[in-house]
């Protein structure tokens, strides 16, 4: 083999290295990736939304705990003990409401915990049907679950505690009054096994939706995809605050503002819910956070000038103003869209929330490299 031979043997050999070294580190770098997100999809599952559907059971369990117990001496104060527990488990709704697939999409659970928006008050001519009757064979649970969702959940509640002459209405001692208090429990007993159903179908050994998500043998959904989905579960979630909850109260203006279109109006939570809905999508960006979330994911994007980090920081403080702007208001959100300086804070606010979702999809295309597209959590 003469010179010449020789160096383009050597040449192509070095040129087989350097490939080989290159496909050996692309296969090294895909390796870590699948490793942080799945670190990342375990600690967002495990740190924030199994803990908060726990929570939801916990809370559903006080409630029919309390209907029990004030039921049995119906008095304004055993009534305004009832409305704490609904509140608490109002605002434990309001912590994992944006995980709108999966369990809770199962069985209509969604609807059966809070049927709203309620656009032709069809949940108050249901119930008030149903007080009518009486037919007490209806409140048995197997029959009450084939009820109108409408009427198994919390927009049928706050009627039943904050309605016109709720007071009267709960410690009145006659068959009428029994009727409702027992009506009242069978939706409290009915949230709670929704709501057990909800954590069950999460931490099942075996089938159970956490192992599912996170089988390191499933082949029909890479690990990113389970981040994108949440991604996008938290971009409805704004949307919906923005669209629903504020938007759709305000109207087009202020003589045209639907005070009555805001969230569980009547025992004055719109502020609250909302309130708890930032507060939770604040725990999957926060920077100073212990639970590994979004913030925490390494970018393996090359020559990208922005991070996971740094959009998450825009994200977190967002999130910040959005709440400042909610604490600024001096009304409940049903009375704030008929006030002028009110109504310009919910304005605001707005403004503030459509940024925040396009930073969550911002964070979609850049560190997942994808769009927020359909929803795999979905089955579609």
């Amino acid at each position: 083999m003469n010179l010449k031979s020789i160096n383009i043997a050597n040449r192509m050999t070095t040129q087989y290295l350097v490939g080989f070294l290159l496909a050996f580190c692309s296969l090294q770098s895909i390796a870590a990736d699948s490793i942080e997100f799945r670190k990342l999809n375990v600690g967002l599952l495990e740190q924030i939304v199994i803990p908060a559907y726990r929570h939801l059971f916990q809370s559903a369990v006080a409630l029919n705990q309390q209907a029990i117990k004030s039921c049995k001496q119906p008095s304004d104060v055993s009534l305004n003990n009832l409305r704490d527990r609904f509140s608490s488990y109002v605002n434990s709704w309001m912590s994992i409401e944006f995980f709108r697939n999966g369990p809770a999409k199962y069985l209509f659970r969604q609807n059966r915990i809070q049927y709203w928006p309620d656009k032709h008050n069809v949940v108050g001519r249901q119930l008030r049907s149903l007080l009518t009757d009486q037919n007490a064979s209806l409140l048995d649970h197997s029959k009450f679950t084939q009820l109108s969702v409408g009427v198994q959940g919390v927009t049928a509640l706050e009627l039943l505690f904050y309605g016109e002459k709720a007071f009267d209405s709960f410690t009145n001692i006659n068959i009428a009054g029994q009727f409702r208090c027992q009506f009242i429990q069978a939706i409290s007993y009915n949230q709670q096994v929704i709501s057990e159903g909800l954590i069950d179908d999460w931490i099942r050994q075996g089938d159970g939706y956490r192992n599912g998500l996170l089988d390191e043998n499933n082949n029909l959904q890479v690990e990113k995809d389970i981040g994108i989905d949440i991604l996008r579960l938290l971009y409805g979630e704004v949307d919906s605050i923005k669209t629903l909850k504020i938007v759709r109260p305000l109207d087009k203006s202020i003589e045209k503002a639907k005070p009555y279109r805001a969230e569980l109006w009547r025992s004055g939570l719109s502020m609250t819910n909302i309130r708890q809905n930032l507060q939770t999508i604040g725990l999957f960006f926060d920077p100073v956070s212990y639970v590994y979330n979004f913030y925490n994911l390494e970018n393996s994007v090359v020559n990208q000038t922005e991070t996971s980090q740094s959009i998450a920081i825009k994200i977190d403080q967002l999130i910040g103003l959005s709440q400042q702007q909610l604490a600024q208001l001096s009304l409940p959100i049903n009375e704030a869209v008929s006030d002028e300086r009110n109504r310009q804070i919910l304005l605001s606010l707005v403004n503030s929330l459509e940024q925040l979702a396009n930073q969550i999809k911002h964070y979609t295309t850049v560190v997942y490299q994808s769009p927020l597209g359909f929803n795999s959590f979905d089955g579609d």
